[in-house]
């Protein structure tokens, strides 16, 4: 299994986390954020009743396409892996560990550990008339929330989800260069809300009549554009040259990237250049005044 674990439900809330820890004298700082993180090709489900919480409890069910917004954490004490099956209810057969995919924010893939229930969980449910959604109680979706909010990851999936709704987290695009209004490609987005913005990290003149973003610690100028629909994102990727997520082909990686818009941050897909020339910076940290 992966040292990496990834959270994505109630073991998020720092205060829900640190009391579970103190009641078995385990350290909570153990368990130490490092990113955030998409788990890839599951969506979040509540399929299960917890009678701590009094409602249903989250799990990532397999859904190709979708992602589940986590924070990746390191297990700092080899302790903190029987703490969180504790928590999960390993030995009564409620979660299981499993590894899975999860992009990081600059678009590269690694393979980590998370939970999910088990066929025999699932399985009693259904016996007990419950499922295959149990409506989360209040109490837990402030937990789940107040874990989202502390690690500043995306919430927007998270009410439609406690609804039995699937709904993606990211909702945006950031873009820098030809698809801005009035470049070469602006024409695609035309008909979608853009507001001007900025990220952190270096644009690059590749010499090819277009732009790339790589990591680094300049801001960027762009806009932040609403996505209508799943199908405007699937052309962009065709544009961009980008295939899957675990593709070697990929002109572009698609990651993710925090996009500050006025006075808010908002969590947006972008394209990150995947060449090995990574052209020259642009100064102004803006494409159209290169």
């Amino acid at each position: 299994m992966s040292d990496m674990y990834v959270g994505y439900g109630s073991n998020l809330d720092p205060r829900d986390w640190s009391k579970f820890c103190g009641d078995r004298d385990a350290d909570p700082a153990d368990l130490r954020p490092v990113t955030p993180v998409l788990l890839l090709d599951h969506r979040l489900t509540f399929n299960h009743r917890a009678s701590r919480w009094k409602g249903g409890a989250a799990n990532v069910t397999p859904s190709l396409g979708d992602v589940v917004p986590c924070m990746a954490f390191e297990v700092d004490h080899p302790r903190i892996w029987d703490v969180l099956d504790a928590k999960e209810g390993v030995g009564s057969g409620v979660y299981e560990r499993f590894e899975a995919l999860a992009l990081l924010p600059e678009g590269t893939v690694q393979t980590v550990t998370s939970y999910r229930l088990t066929e025999g969980k699932l399985a009693r449910e259904a016996e007990a008339g419950r499922g295959p959604h149990v409506p989360p109680s209040e109490d837990y979706i402030e937990a789940v929330t107040r874990g989202l909010v502390h690690h500043g990851l995306p919430s927007a999936h998270l009410g439609p989800a406690s609804e039995d709704r699937s709904v993606s987290p990211l909702q945006h695009v950031f873009v820098y260069g030809t698809l801005l209004a009035g470049e070469e490609r602006g024409h695609v987005l035309e008909a979608c809300e853009r507001r001007r913005a900025t990220v952190t990290g270096l644009l690059v003149d590749l010499n090819r009549g277009y732009p790339g973003l790589v990591p680094g610690n300049s801001t960027v100028h762009g806009e932040l554009v609403r996505l209508p629909d799943d199908a405007r994102l699937a052309r962009l990727d065709g544009i961009e040259g980008f295939h899957a997520h675990t593709s070697p082909d990929n002109l572009y990686r698609r990651g993710f990237v925090k996009v500050q818009c006025e006075d808010e941050f908002v969590w947006a897909w972008t394209y990150l250049w995947n060449g090995m020339n990574t052209g020259e910076p642009i100064a102004s940290g803006d494409w159209r005044t290169r």
